[in-house]
């Protein structure tokens, strides 16, 4: 039987393996010579692009003219030219602020029935050949939007893909589309059309099969695929194992700590992500964290060492940790800085999160090592602090030597900087300073925390500011400070606080136990796509969670309320989350270094990886080890020791060193 398809590819082309899983008959050659030699007069070709990015493919004229001949029909990628046209250098997709991806490809043409026109779709780390070239099927441009190219396509800058050559027997791609399975193109249900489409116009008229494979990087489970008894269990040995094949350890005993994270802008040709090289005091105690609760529920002794390397980095060894933070005198004393290239910067938020990492750790690790340092870096934050309970977002050395931290524990509006009505920044360092409260019962540690929680919880629904133009992590991180008021302050009115939140976050709750991201305001102009920190939906509605700043903090919050009060509403939430995040794990055979890991985002229509991806730092295929791993492996590990962060860690020993030194960092006259 003739054959209707020949390739000229390596054995390995993902296109070429797909289809030979499939049960297309495809003959393969080394050149594209060859395969126009090979190929039955009237058959579909496939010139693959087995030099890209580095390289052309090298076809000639004489290749064209002898497919002619033969009524061949060519499919050509990356091409070194083509017949009556002009192709310019390569060129990769726009970048934006801190290298952020501008370009994403977009359907135009009605050639792919499932996907209609404007679709979005995404080659990542695409490499492409601008033409110009008349009604293209996909072209690449810069476009807002989650599905789809809502405000059409820009007036410039916008080159084809995907296009038929005006000879109308060679189907042109600009770039390597048939790298799809290792090159991660998304969304994943987008390809088998695509590919469908190329195949059918190669080889009118069969019609070919519907193509399916196995995703290199895909979530653990089906939707609702039955999970085994020991599902939560093997999702936390692979978080908390991940850490060590992330190849994110400077090296292996955490001594000298870790990359943040992989970031989403920049992708490899074998699927592999680029680093975010920064080694943060947060993401220091949260792994920290991370490894301890994973060893003391696991049993895994090696954990424990790592996290103590950790905690040692954190509280005495990092740049961030010592300088100015060491002198006594220094209004900075105490403070233990962003990471280690910007150690005078302090974020209230990111500090709060690494005390709570790190204070979990000792209780994991049953040591009192680092009570005195983290005692300091809670009163420091805490004399930061103003009278109604604000903290300025970002404070800077320069500012504090310039005006002493009395001027911010005195002054309301010096303490807010702007972010009074913003919890995303003030929530985990109210949960710091209400966990120091039950250990030392020293009442300005509530009166503030109270004060600056009541000031919030009175403007609801409409009154809080929403950092970044996202709506639900603000909701998701007040859960951990309000279920932990009850614990000191069990009153009707703190427990009506936790119950406004709760009911949003149960509202919102989807079946399948995710939490949508919910934004104020649309993005309404492409140019606005990829400009700074963004929601990863265009219109509430969108089916996607934020694993980054809203899921990952409610699993924790859930958590800690459910405990605190007993409410089997909260713990059906809770279990819910804890199964969606299971099933929604990362799994990789061949990127092993992402496998157990957490995106940020995920569409949970698609069941895939997908969202609007212009965050100009973490956008969707983003892992941070901190905030996202570090508190979902966390809570997996309460969860299994059947218990709360809070009563674990409640045996600390660290009203002893607060005596110590809570003089020193609050005097008695500060007081007054």
């Amino acid at each position: 039987m003739t054959r209707e398809l020949t390739a000229s590819c390596r054995g390995d082309n993902d296109l070429h393996r797909v289809l030979q899983d499939n049960g297309m008959d495809v003959q393969r050659c080394d050149t594209p010579a060859e395969a126009v030699e090979r190929a039955a007069d009237g058959t579909g070709v496939l010139v693959l692009a087995d030099g890209y990015p580095e390289r052309t493919t090298g076809v000639d004229p004489a290749l064209f003219d002898r497919a002619a001949r033969k009524k061949l029909r060519l499919y050509v990628e990356f091409p070194s030219m083509l017949p009556g046209m002009s192709l310019g250098q390569p060129r990769e997709h726009k970048k934006g602020p801190y290298g952020s991806n501008l370009d994403r490809e977009v359907i135009v043409s009605e050639a792919f029935p499932p996907l209609p026109r404007m679709s979005i779709v995404m080659v990542k780390g695409c490499r492409f050949l601008p033409v110009e070239a008349g009604n293209p099927h996909i072209v690449t441009a810069r476009v807002a939007g989650y599905n789809a190219a809502l405000f059409g396509l820009p007036g410039d800058d916008v080159w084809p893909i995907l296009f038929e050559h005006p000879r109308g027997d060679i189907l042109v791609a600009t770039t390597m589309l048939s790298h799809f399975v290792t090159g991660r193109y998304a969304p994943t249900n987008a390809w088998g059309p695509l590919w469908q489409m190329i195949l059918r116009w190669l080889q009118p008229p069969l019609e070919p099969p519907q193509l399916r494979w196995t995703p290199t990087v895909r979530p653990t489970y089906g939707r609702d695929e039955p999970l085994p008894v020991d599902a939560e269990l093997a999702a936390l040995r692979r978080g908390v194992s991940w850490y060590g094949r992330s190849k994110l350890f400077l090296e292996p005993s955490g001594k000298r700590g870790f990359h943040e994270g992989y970031n989403s802008k920049d992708f490899f040709m074998d699927g592999s992500h680029g680093v975010s090289t920064a080694i943060r005091s947060d993401c220091t105690g949260e792994v920290a964290m991370s490894l301890a609760l994973g060893a003391a529920a696991l049993g895994e002794a090696e954990y424990r060492q790592v996290a103590r390397n950790l905690n040692d980095l954190l509280f005495f060894e990092s740049q961030a940790s010592r300088g100015p933070r060491l002198d006594r005198e220094s209004p900075s004393y105490g403070l233990i800085g962003w990471d280690d290239s910007s150690p005078g910067v302090y974020y209230g938020d990111d500090a709060a999160r690494h005390l709570l990492g790190g204070m979990a750790a000792a209780a994991a690790l049953k040591s009192d090592r680092w009570d005195d340092r983290a005692v300091l870096d809670m009163l420091a934050n805490f004399r930061t602090t103003g009278p109604a309970g604000f903290r300025k977002a970002r404070i800077e050395e320069p500012e504090l030597q310039e005006h002493g931290w009395r001027q911010f524990w005195q002054d309301a509006q010096a303490s807010w900087g702007g972010m009074r009505n913003c919890p995303h920044y003030q929530a985990y360092l109210w949960a710091v300073n209400l966990w120091l409260y039950d250990k030392t019962h020293f009442g300005p540690l509530l009166d503030r925390t109270e004060a600056g929680i009541r000031h919030l919880m009175e403007l609801l629904p409409d009154g809080w500011h929403h950092e970044a133009n996202r709506h639900e992590p603000e909701r998701c991180r007040m859960l951990l400070p309000l279920a932990w008021l009850v614990r000191v302050a069990d009153t009707p009115e703190h427990r009506r606080w936790l119950d406004t939140i709760k009911e949003y976050v149960l509202v919102a709750q989807q079946p399948c136990g995710a939490i949508p991201q919910r934004i104020i305001h649309a993005t309404t102009a492409n140019d606005q796509y990829g400009t700074g920190e963004c929601a990863l939906v265009q219109h509430n509605g969108d089916p996607c969670t934020d694993l980054l700043y809203a899921t990952n903090f409610a699993f924790i919050g859930l958590h800690e309320a459910a405990a605190a009060t007993g409410d089997p509403e909260l713990k059906r939430a809770e279990d819910r989350l804890a199964d969606f995040l299971v099933r929604i794990q990362i799994r990789s055979e061949m990127r092993g270094e992402l496998d157990g890991a957490w995106y940020r985002g995920f569409d949970y229509d698609k069941w895939d990886y997908w969202g609007s991806d212009g965050d100009i730092g973490w956008g969707v295929w983003s892992i941070e080890t901190g905030w996202t791993d570090g508190w979902i492996t966390a809570t997996y590990a309460l969860r299994l020791l059947k218990t709360s962060l809070w009563d674990f860690t409640r045996p600390s020993r660290i009203a002893t060193a607060f005596e110590k030194h809570r003089r020193q960092m609050l005097p008695d006259d500060a007081l007054d």
